[in-house]
């Protein structure tokens, strides 16, 4: 099991928590307008958490290597990478509802990395 550690003082080099549990952890993303903290598993789960209290709320299964992960703040949406050779995509959660979107974009391979542009529609 891996650790996210959050609330880390760089100048302190303190660790006030961490979060245990997730297998492979890969990429990490917070969502300031809904305190919610959205941890990627190599395993195929995007973990969510609650940003202030880190209660877990739900992991949602992707079906393949999840690890890049992009938060759209002006739409509170979670671009998720995940998945193998042909079957990697893109998919999107609510971060609002922390629900999976029907939204999704089939690549035929796995996205190692992505952007989102910063005032527009384009990933």
């Amino acid at each position: 099991m891996g650790t996210i550690a959050s609330r880390l003082s760089t100048s302190a080099r303190v660790r006030s928590h961490s979060i245990t549990v997730i297998p492979n952890p890969q990429g990490v993303a917070y969502a300031p307008e809904s305190k919610k903290l959205f941890a990627a598993s190599s395993k195929g789960q995007l973990y969510i958490y609650d940003g202030a209290t880190f209660a877990f709320i739900k992991n949602i299964d992707f079906h393949g290597d999840v690890d890049s992960l992009r938060y759209d703040a002006a739409n509170q949406r979670e671009y998720v990478g995940y998945g193998e050779d042909e079957t990697g995509a893109i998919g999107v959660v609510d971060g609002s509802t922390s629900e999976r979107l029907p939204e999704e974009y089939k690549l035929g391979a796995h996205p190692e990395s992505f952007q989102l542009e910063t005032s527009g529609p384009n990933i």
